[in-house]
């Protein structure tokens, strides 16, 4: 079933009837169009597939995404825990995007799913200290930047050590990876031109 980005055919069943059941081996029944674009007319939310990695740190196993946060696993059943909000100050709602609220527009004229966060699904070890690093973001859909908060998590429960967060100007889309040494947290950044 495709849906990541809100293009799975859904809803309207009273109009359209109800999709034919198949098999495990059978391609799923196309949806017609009409269907299609009524049942995803204006939904954006975004479904955070957390497929990129899954990583054990601090008594936690996190399942990552590159535009989502983390999902938790339970580590003995590997049942889906909810998101985890990685010491952030408030939970992040799932189906937001990771883009800032516009600046001087009033929030309730603004889209639902602006005010999200993303956290990378790429965060490492500290060699030295043996603290995780990694980082989430949002853009600003104005202006080209990118707001990083870079976070040092220790092993023991996830305390958030250190964190920090940064304006990267002229860097419209988060960065993908990082390398951690003893002094900096080097971000790879896209390149887009």
């Amino acid at each position: 079933k495709r849906g990541t980005f809100g293009t799975a055919p859904r809803g309207l069943r009273s109009v359209f009837g109800e999709p034919s059941r198949r098999g495990l081996n059978e391609d799923p029944e196309e949806a017609p169009l009409p269907a299609k674009i009524a049942a995803n007319a204006l939904n954006v939310d975004i479904k955070n597939t957390a497929n990129t990695q899954v990583i054990a740190f601090g008594g936690k196993v996190l399942a990552l995404w590159e535009a989502g946060m983390p999902y938790g696993l339970d580590p003995i059943s590997l049942r889906t825990l909810g998101t985890e909000s990685l010491g952030s100050d408030a939970e992040i709602p799932p189906g937001k995007l990771a883009v800032n609220y516009v600046e001087g527009i009033p929030r309730e004229f603004q889209p639902d799913v602006l005010g999200g966060k993303a956290h990378t699904a790429h965060p490492h070890i500290c060699p030295r200290t043996g603290r995780l690093v990694g980082w989430s973001w949002s853009q600003n859909p104005t202006d080209g930047r990118t707001e990083i908060t870079i976070t040092e998590y220790d092993a023991d429960g996830f305390a958030v050590v250190a964190s920090e967060t940064h304006t990267l100007e002229g860097i419209p889309l988060a960065p993908h990876d990082c390398a951690v040494t003893e002094r900096y947290v080097v971000l790879k950044i896209n390149a887009l031109e």
